[in-house]
C-alpha cells in the first residue's frame, strides 16, 4: 500500500466516524481528522488483534471474536467493546471472517481478523 493511501486511511477517512449532516463544517473537519490512539479502548482492541495475528503468523487467517479481543486487551465486558470493534470494522482495520465461535454465554460470535490496513496502521502509528 502506498504511503499516500496509508495516510488517507490513517486519518480514518474511508467510512470512519462522521459528523451529522446538520453539523457545522468545523465538526465535519474534526470528524475527518480523528485518529485512533493506542491507549484508548479502540486502540487496545486493535493492538489485541495485531498481536494475535502476528503471533499466529501473518499468512494465517486467525482472528478473534469481539469478546476475545476485549479479554486480551483487559477491557471489561461491561464496556462498549463491541461498539469499538464495530467501528474498527467500519473503517477497515479489522474485517469479518466466515468463522464463528461460542462466546462466554454460549452464543455464537462473529470472528474478525486484522486487515493489511490495520497492520499498516499499528506499525505506522503505534510502533514507531
Amino acid at each position: 500500500m502506498s504511503d499516500s493511501a496509508v495516510d488517507f486511511w490513517l486519518q480514518v477517512g474511508g467510512g470512519g466516524p462522521k459528523a451529522r449532516t446538520s453539523d457545522p463544517e468545523t465538526s465535519h473537519a474534526a470528524a475527518d481528522a480523528i485518529v485512533i490512539k493506542a491507549k484508548t479502548q479502540k486502540g487496545q482492541l486493535l493492538l489485541a488483534h495485531y498481536s494475535f495475528r502476528m503471533a499466529a503468523g501473518w499468512g494465517s487467517f486467525a482472528g478473534l471474536t469481539d469478546e476475545e479481543a476485549a479479554r486480551r486487551a483487559a477491557i471489561s465486558l461491561q464496556s462498549e467493546y463491541a461498539t469499538r470493534c464495530s467501528e474498527l470494522r467500519n473503517i477497515g482495520l479489522i474485517e469479518e471472517t466466515t468463522e464463528t465461535r461460542a462466546g462466554e454465554a454460549g452464543v455464537e460470535r462473529l470472528v474478525s481478523r486484522l486487515t493489511e490496513l490495520g497492520r499498516a496502521y499499528v506499525e505506522e502509528k503505534f510502533r514507531s
